[in-house]
């Protein structure tokens, strides 16, 4: 292999692993400072509470249900989702220009410019979600992300040169397999059991493997690997510390630019059944959710089962190209004998 892109290769995967490897230490290994748990905990308590007005009391101080100050979103745990956010937020964005070149101007002048962009949209739509309570809310704000997100990859495309069916088509699979994908993702994470933290943390990871393997990009499977390196980490410390949670802002955050990397691979790459492979590994953590929501009990079962239906997908993609990959090589390789 080229030294050169061995290189490019190691400055795209260890500095993330190292900061990841810091972070998640320094967040994890304190009890004090588990304050992932001791937000979910506390957003429990506030849902299971009811808010009565009472008109015996002064309706001065008991006329509405108190609301959520940001004093109290920051002491139930808000820096530590801005920390990890911020964090894996710029291991991609640090990378970047090593990957996919210099930054461009608002919107970008292609698909790559428009990634740092979107990259960007999904930080935000991150910081909104730390502040945010209401599920509701928070799914319409990734929604709200993927659009401008799919505005920004195909806006030169769009009802253009691509037929409406071909355009409604690309624009649904980001917004709603996107959305789907980055929305059950953080909620797969932020459960704090075992099975979320390894399976949010491998969907990332064989999102990477089917950009390269199945859709044939090896600088858009560095930039996803950027994120797999830096919550490596997290699956180690999820084994020496269980009930520990990964952050659903920053988890939001990377299935968006996942998924934006995934629709514009599907368009303008060179990979075969695109659309199914595409399809196969935005639909894992949805299956993982719904598996660790049926099988609560415990035991065994309950942290394999999750992670089994959330990988599978992946893995059926990654196989598939793997194979479709060697059948094609060998293809080439038969015709050059014969000549």
């Amino acid at each position: 292999m080229d030294p050169a892109l061995v290189k490019q290769l190691l400055l795209g995967v260890v500095p993330p692993f190292v900061l990841g490897l810091i972070v998640f230490a320094l967040m994890w290994w304190k009890k004090q400072d588990d304050l992932a748990l001791s937000s979910r905990n506390a957003t429990v308590r506030e849902r299971q509470t009811p808010h009565v007005f009472d008109p015996s009391v002064n309706s001065g101080t008991n006329a509405f249900p108190p609301r959520r100050s940001l004093t109290v979103a920051f002491r139930e745990g808000t820096p530590h989702h801005l920390l990890m956010l911020a964090c894996a937020a710029g291991c991609f964005l640090g990378v970047y220009p090593l990957v996919f070149g210099k930054f461009q101007p608002w919107p970008g002048a292609n698909s790559d410019g428009a990634l740092f962009w979107s990259a960007m949209i999904a930080l935000s739509a991150g910081l909104f979600w730390c502040f945010i309570r209401n599920g509701w809310a928070r799914s319409i704000i990734v929604v709200l992300a993927l659009a401008a997100c799919s505005w920004l990859s195909f806006r030169r495309q769009l009802f253009d040169s691509w037929t409406t069916l071909e355009s409604l088509a690309t624009v649904a699979m980001l917004i709603l397999g996107g959305g789907l994908f980055a929305v059950t993702l953080a909620r797969l994470g932020e459960r704090g059991r075992i099975a979320g933290v390894i399976g949010s943390v491998a969907a990332v990871g064989l999102a990477a493997q089917v950009l390269v393997v199945c859709l044939a990009s090896l600088k858009h499977a560095q930039g996803a690997g950027t994120f797999a390196s830096f919550l490596t980490f997290a699956m180690v410390m999820i084994l020496l510390r269980p009930t520990r949670a990964l952050s659903g802002p920053m988890l939001a955050m990377i299935g968006i630019v996942l998924a934006t990397q995934l629709v514009q691979l599907v368009r303008f790459g060179d990979g075969k059944f695109p659309w199914l492979m595409a399809g196969l590994v935005l639909s894992g953590p949805a299956l993982g959710l719904l598996a660790m929501r049926l099988f609560r009990r415990g035991g065994l079962a309950s942290v394999l089962i999750p992670i089994l239906a959330t990988v599978l997908p992946g893995l059926a993609a990654v196989g598939t190209g793997a194979y479709l990959s060697l059948q094609a090589d060998k293809a080439s390789g038969a015709a050059d004998y014969e000549y």
